[in-house]
């Protein structure tokens, strides 16, 4: 509504009000004109100003604050807190500004126990403590502290927009104000006890302990805000203090941090908090002059606290599984962040010392077995992988039960071991079971049952089922948003299968979009060299090469070429890149740049390394030296496809390992690959057996890990190309 629609409102409720305070009859027509000029559509300035003549004692006193009161509600508030400027003390004018500023920045209303703990005040005096200094400002309602009204917000950001210091309160430092507060309630020593830290790190690993009454941070305390948003705070303090720095240094390589990182894990589940802080707090840190960057490790972020924690819990007595347990959780750390050479030794010293102790059937042996085999994903060693998820099945269906979420987790890594080896059929079938399972187990909330989604979508795409493989990944992404905010990893990961199905639906500027959004989060977080990262630039570079967006595609390329270093070691990736450059030249019109740079790789690679990339890029040379046509190029577009498959019937073995493939053979391999690219799998298969042809070797086909899921996007462009140097 408009201010003048609201003015007849007004009019009648301050008539009202004037009569109930028995003001002067004579002035009512004077206070009523000043009223329908003044009040711009706020009952409030309307209520204020009658409030203010009603103090009046005498007529000529009446008639003073009649013209005096202040035109707008803004210069209200300013005479406000200017007027009790001569009756509070220097420390009370300290307090109310940051009261004000506490309650003005608070990412949700705080109680009065909240502040009482924060500002240090006596829980019994609290209320009446920030009524006093911050009343009309400031209202309690059900234990809750709000602004009065949503225009003492409006006239705080207005101060804040123009950085107004008259009033005495500095609004640019309301972040780092609360940033402070937040970080002296973690750093508080009770929370650096190892008997508190224990309790809840047992809870973490144990779904039937529960976290004891005293270890728990202080009911209606401050702990609760504070561990959700002090990264929030912080970086947006836009000149921090050298102070702040430095408490933000102590607090991450402290064993309060590991508290923090445990409560949070009991609050949201993995180690979602810890990892989305840690992606704050390294844009931020990006950002600090150099001199500010060396007071913060940010290098020792978790590890740090986390290595403190195993040698103080080591040097107890007793045999405790507490140092495993640590362990166990930092390997969590490295597998999150994709930092296999430190995620594999954890985790197999953690299994070696929980057999020791526990023994080989114990629930946390059995995790920790489970997480042993993931590391063996790491490696590409996909079927030692599936054998160790199947022994862990099997006895946690004996030692826990069919219902167990334990049982389930693992029954969600054995079908990616599955899927990894292109058994995506079987994996499917793992995740829908597992999907239902988890539903009725855990609740739609539970990461397990969102993270089984994932993979389920994931192995649809694989089967061609790109749309439903969309749909469940968009519901995902949607409910991880609304549980922990667009920073959380897990959703970026989602994100990044969302653009990939894009890319294969044709969808190219969607894609680029949201694979551009992806790789904003990424790359504040992770270096080139990281597969997280790297996977989605290479992935973006091809979007951009499908789109007719060739620079762009060509300068993520030279970026990992001159930044990544011994790519070549990541073999998978650098056929990548070689196929992408081979393709983008192709398409130029440097046709035999293209093809030479394609066979030379193809030429060098060891029998070892025909892996499924550089299968794709065995079907595009020989595309393209059909195309070229000169000589014996349609002979050695064929013999690009020698030993990819064998005969199953008769006896073969005496064949000469050096004599070429027939002809037959070397269409019949071509044919069941480029089927197998389409996602044609069933096709690709029916023409094998009926053949009587199987794969050489399986293994070429399988997936390798990484920051990425789909590894089939590289193909010719249609119509192919025809030019030439």
């Amino acid at each position: 509504m408009t201010k003048d629609l609201l003015v007849p409102d007004i009019i009648t409720f301050a008539q009202r009000q004037y009569e109930q305070l028995s003001l002067p009859k004579s002035k009512t027509d004077a206070v009523l004109e000043r009223v329908r000029s003044f009040s711009h559509g706020s009952f409030l300035w309307a209520e204020l100003y009658l409030h203010n003549l009603g103090q009046s004692l005498q007529v000529t006193e009446f008639q003073a604050r009649m013209r005096a009161f202040p035109p707008s509600l803004g210069d209200c508030y300013r005479q406000l807190l200017l007027s009790a400027a001569h009756r509070l003390s220097q420390n009370e004018l300290y307090v109310r500004g940051a009261l004000l500023l506490t309650i003005f920045q608070a990412q949700r209303p705080l109680r009065t126990t909240e502040i009482a703990d924060a500002f240090s005040l006596l829980p019994e005096k609290a209320e009446i403590i920030i009524s006093n200094l911050c009343k009309p400002l400031v209202n309690v309602y059900d234990g809750l502290l709000r602004l009065s009204h949503p225009s003492v917000r409006e006239f705080f950001e207005l101060c804040r927009t123009t950085n107004d210091s008259s009033l005495g309160i500095s609004f640019s430092d309301s972040h780092a104000l609360l940033a402070e507060k937040c970080l002296s309630c973690l750093l508080d020593e009770r929370y650096a006890n190892l008997d508190r830290i224990g309790s809840y790190l047992v809870a973490n690993h144990d779904g039937a302990k529960h976290v004891s009454s005293d270890a728990r941070p202080l009911k209606d305390g401050f702990y609760d805000y504070a561990h959700k948003f002090w990264d929030y705070h912080l970086v947006r303090s836009t000149t921090p203090s050298e102070s702040l720095l430095q408490q933000v240094n102590r607090f991450i390589l402290s064993l309060q941090f590991a508290y923090w990182s445990e409560f949070s894990r009991r609050d949201c589940g993995q180690l979602v908090r810890v990892v989305m802080a840690f992606r704050s707090l390294t844009s931020w840190h990006k950002g600090l002059s150099k001199k500010y960057q060396v007071l913060i490790k940010l290098d020792e972020y978790f590890e740090r606290p986390y290595t403190l924690l195993t040698v103080a819990f080591d040097s107890q007595k007793g045999g405790t599984s507490l140092p495993c347990l640590v362990r166990l959780t930092m390997g969590d750390y490295y597998f999150i962040m994709f930092i296999p050479k430190k995620a594999t030794p954890m985790r197999e010293r953690a299994l070696e010392e929980l057999q020791k102790l526990l023994g080989p059937q114990h629930h946390l042996t059995l995790r920790a077995k489970s997480d042993v085999a993931y590391v063996r994903l790491y490696d590409g060693n996909m079927r030692a992988s599936y054998k160790i998820y199947n022994e862990v099945v099997k006895t946690q269906r004996a030692v826990l039960g069919e219902h167990s979420a334990h049982l389930l987790e693992t029954l969600i890594y054995k079908g990616q071991s599955e899927f990894y080896m292109a058994s995506f059929s079987a994996a499917t079938n793992t995740w829908r079971k597992v999907s239902t399972e988890c539903l009725g187990l855990l609740g739609p909330n539970s990461w397990q049952y969102l993270s089984a989604q994932l993979w389920l979508a994931r192995g649809l795409a694989y089967m061609d089922q790109l749309d439903s493989g969309l749909q469940i990944l968009q519901l995902v992404a949607q409910r991880r948003r609304e549980l922990f905010g667009p920073d959380d990893s897990f959703c970026n990961a989602v994100q990044l299968n969302v653009g990939e199905i894009q890319l294969l639906l044709g969808q190219h500027e969607e894609a680029i979009a949201t694979l551009q959004d992806v790789l904003e989060w990424r790359r504040e977080t992770f270096l080139l060299s990281n597969m997280v990262r790297l996977d989605a630039e290479i992935t973006l570079a091809i979007a951009y090469r499908a789109a007719g967006m060739s620079q762009d595609a060509l300068a993520i390329i030279k970026e990992v070429e001159d930044e990544v270093e011994n790519l070549h070691s990541e073999f998978e990736r650098y056929c990548q890149i070689v196929h992408l450059k081979g393709l983008l030249l192709a398409e130029a019109g440097s046709l035999d740049k293209a093809i030479h740079l394609l066979e030379d790789i193809v030429i060098q690679a060891e029998e070892g390394q025909n892996n499924r990339a550089l299968l794709w890029i065995r079907l595009d040379l020989a595309t393209l030296l059909r195309r070229r046509g000169r000589g014996c190029d349609r002979a050695a577009a064929s013999i690009k496809f020698d030993k990819i498959v064998k005969e199953t019937s008769g006896d073969h073995e005496l064949s000469i390992l050096d004599e070429p493939d027939s002809p037959e053979l070397l269409a019949a391999a071509e044919e069941a690959l480029r089927l197998v690219r389409s996602r044609q799998h069933i096709k690709a298969r029916h023409a094998l057996d009926s053949a009587h042809l199987d794969w050489r070797r399986p293994k070429d086909l399988w997936l390798w890990v990484g920051g990425s899921f789909y590894r089939d996007l590289l193909q010719i462009a249609e119509p192919a190309v025809t030019g030439a140097d």
